[in-house]
């Protein structure tokens, strides 16, 4: 694969691991909340993917800056 096509997989990804923790994060809300532990998951899930997130924007940046 080309640098171009690792940067729009990595993109891709970006925008997948964003659109997760923004799901994970309307979850998460109070009305949504029924049990007390669903709480911690949500959070750790939106961090977790929001994290992922970022390092993918990251490495996609970078593979756009070497190719």
């Amino acid at each position: 694969m080309q640098g171009v096509e690792w940067a729009i997989l990595l993109g891709i990804l970006t925008l997948a691991c964003w659109m997760g923790a923004g799901v994970a994060a309307i979850l998460g809300t109070d009305d949504e909340l029924r049990h007390g532990n669903a709480r911690k998951a949500t959070v750790f899930a939106t961090l977790g993917l929001g994290g992922a997130g970022i390092a993918c924007a990251i490495a996609m940046a970078a593979i756009m800056v070497v190719a």
